[in-house]
């Protein structure tokens, strides 16, 4: 999606993936390595919003965004990189009342 070489895409993987921390906390039953589903899957949902602009990407951004919290307050980190893509994006979104609607109601659910 972010239009990098294959091999740098693999050893970014791969330095993730076998990363010591990452691991210690993917094998234990804790809350983090759903975060790290709803981080990444968010993330790549308002990325392929920013590259494509279809709505329909972006409602599912926000909506695993908004399920993000439910499961641990550490997704407040992603917000200002959710808001500065947004912004960059398309400004509009914050005064799109169908768009501020569906934030406000997943934010509420």
């Amino acid at each position: 999606l972010l239009s990098v070489r294959p091999v740098v895409a693999l050893v970014s993987a791969l330095a993730f993936g076998f990363s010591r921390v990452f691991w210690s906390q993917a094998v234990v039953a804790e809350v983090y390595t759903l975060l790290i589903f709803f981080m990444a899957a968010a993330s790549y949902f308002l990325v392929r919003w920013h590259l494509e602009r279809r709505d329909r990407d972006f409602y599912v951004a926000t909506a695993l965004y908004a399920l993000s919290f439910g499961n641990h307050l550490l997704a407040i980190t992603l917000l200002p990189a959710f808001i500065c893509l947004v912004v960059v994006t398309d400004k509009r979104v914050f005064v799109q009342p169908k768009k501020v609607f569906w934030v406000a109601g997943v934010v509420v659910l």
